[in-house]
C-alpha cells in the first residue's frame, strides 16, 4: 500500500490510521501517520490537513510528533465521502517528504424507528389522552357548577324585597 525503500534516505509513510482507501462508517478523532523513519518536530516544516468532500478543513491544534508518528485532531463530520490527507514532514536528515491519500467516510443508514428507544422510557401520548381528558372534564364541571351557584346566588338576591 505505501512504498518502504531506504535507498533515498529519507523518512516515507509506511502506514497511516485512517489508512489509505479504507472505508469507515465514523470518523475518527484524530489521524496518524507511521513513517519508517524518525521526523523532526519542525512546525515551518510540519503539516497534517484532513479535507472534508466539501474541501473544508477539518483539522484542529498542532500535529504531535512522536518519533517516527505524527498525530493530528480532527473535528466531528458525518458527510459522507472521500477525506482527503494531506501531509508534509521532515525527515531526521533534513529532507522535506510529502505527500496525500484518501479514505472514505459510508453514508450509515438510520433506522426508520429511530423513536423506538424514546418509547420505552414514556408512555405513548395515546396512553396519556384519557387522563387528561378526565382532568379537562373535572375542569369544566368544575368551572359549570360554580358559574351557576354564582347566577343562582345574583338571581336570588335579585328576587328579594326591598324593605
Amino acid at each position: 500500500m505505501y512504498p518502504i525503500s531506504s535507498s533515498f534516505g529519507h523518512a516515507e509513510l509506511v502506514s497511516a490510521t485512517p489508512g489509505a482507501g479504507s472505508e469507515l462508517t465514523e470518523l475518527p478523532k484524530s489521524v496518524t501517520l507511521v513513517f519508517d523513519e524518525e521526523v523532526l518536530n519542525a512546525s515551518e516544516s510540519l503539516a497534517v490537513v484532513v479535507l472534508d468532500p466539501n474541501q473544508q478543513e477539518l483539522t484542529f491544534g498542532e500535529p504531535r510528533v512522536d518519533s517516527t508518528e505524527v498525530t493530528r485532531s480532527l473535528v466531528s463530520s458525518n458527510i459522507p465521502g472521500n477525506y482527503q490527507v494531506n501531509y508534509r514532514v521532515v525527515s531526521k536528515d533534513g529532507h522535506v517528504v510529502t505527500g496525500e491519500f484518501m479514505f472514505t467516510l459510508l453514508a450509515v443508514a438510520v433506522p426508520s424507528n429511530s423513536n423506538s428507544a424514546d418509547n420505552t422510557e414514556s408512555p405513548p401520548v395515546n396512553q396519556l389522552e384519557p387522563e387528561s381528558t378526565s382532568w379537562n372534564l373535572w375542569m369544566l364541571f368544575g368551572l359549570v357548577a360554580g358559574l351557576a351557584l354564582v347566577g343562582l346566588a345574583i338571581f336570588r338576591y335579585k328576587k328579594q324585597p326591598i324593605n
